[in-house]
């Protein structure tokens, strides 16, 4: 052990000698050294972008497993999530064509033959307000109250009048029933003076042609079921279902000779309601959240009739397309 202590102890103090001897040796060793290093510098960069990218990678597998392990439990607990869009509120409004069926009237066969070939019927505007409840995600249950009316135009060509100048009154034959005017009642269509005064004494028994004018006024109680598909701005939806309406008010007016009635009122009736059913396809347009602008095709029917007696009667119908702004609430 002294042996080799001496030797080190001797090899230290005789350094500056090996250091000048070995110098080139050294030199050479650092520079060895040196390119060591660097290489190792160089395969550690190439290494921390592999390091970091497959660490990237492992996160995002994690991130993965993770979201469909989500999508997992909210689809388990699907029933348990907050359902959106419960109820909505609607305005509406509707240019609806009326007719009716000829099929219950026990008319004459001339007299039903003149309603088939010269009533016609008009359109006129409705408008009401709505509710729709959710079911489920697919169906809305909906009813509200909506006014709507059953316009129609009946052109005679030449109809039998019965004039009795004693009562001073004059009676037509109408697309409802039969009904008596006054000359009072009429008034000119261009120029409402005393020259101009509808004369039942330049009448007799004749046949001339006029023009009678039905206007039924209703509100409407519709329940409807609505089932739709909805994507994420648009819902395609179909419904069906019944409708109850009540008469408020009828009127008819007579147009002839260039003379026009006053409206006659058509009440009291004997059935002041009605109970139909009606179908509709409609396409709504989701503007946010909140707001949506719906279009439909509907049909509607009655399935009984509004009648003074066994040869007038009107079971009318409706076809038109209807507006809403719908609000959701929730």
């Amino acid at each position: 052990m002294d042996k080799k202590f001496n030797q080190g102890k001797f090899n230290f103090k005789n350094s500056s000698v090996m250091t000048e001897a070995n110098a080139p040796v050294k030199e050479k060793n650092l520079a060895k050294i040196q390119r060591e290093l660097n290489d190792s510098i160089h395969v550690l960069n190439f290494l921390k972008p592999l390091s970091t990218r497959l660490m990237l990678s492992k996160n995002i597998s994690q991130l993965n497993l993770n979201k469909d392990s989500k999508l997992n439990m909210m689809k388990k607990n699907d029933s348990f999530r907050p359902v959106k869009n419960l109820l909505f509120l609607s305005l509406d409004f509707s240019p609806t064509y009326s007719h009716r069926s000829l099929s219950n009237i026990s008319a004459s066969e001339a007299f039903y033959k003149s309603l088939k070939e010269n009533e016609t019927g008009i359109i006129s505007p409705s408008f009401g307000i709505n509710i729709g409840v959710r079911i489920n995600e697919k169906y809305f249950l909906n009813t509200g109250i909506n006014k709507v009316n059953y316009r129609s135009t009946y052109h005679s060509q030449s109809c039998y009048v019965a004039v009795d100048t004693s009562s001073n009154l004059i009676s037509f034959n109408t697309a409802f029933d039969e009904q008596y005017f006054s000359d009072q009642e009429f008034t000119d269509n261009i120029d409402d003076s005393e020259e101009n005064e509808f004369n039942l004494d330049e009448l007799s028994e004749d046949t001339f042609s006029y023009v009678n004018k039905i206007n039924l006024q209703f509100l409407k109680f519709p329940l409807t079921l609505d089932y739709g598909i909805r994507t994420e701005n648009f819902k395609i939806s179909f419904s069906a279902g019944f409708s109850a309406y009540w008469v408020t008010n009828a009127f008819s007016t007579i147009e002839t000779l260039g003379f026009v009635s006053n409206r006659k009122n058509l009440m009291p009736i004997s059935n002041n309601w009605l109970i139909g059913g009606g179908l509709g396809l409609g396409l709504e347009y989701f503007m946010t959240e909140k707001f949506s602008i719906r279009s439909s095709i509907n049909s509607e029917k009655s399935f009984n009739a509004i009648n003074k007696s066994s040869q007038f009667k009107i079971v009318p119908y409706w076809i038109g397309v209807n507006f809403q702004i719908r609000y959701y609430l929730n």
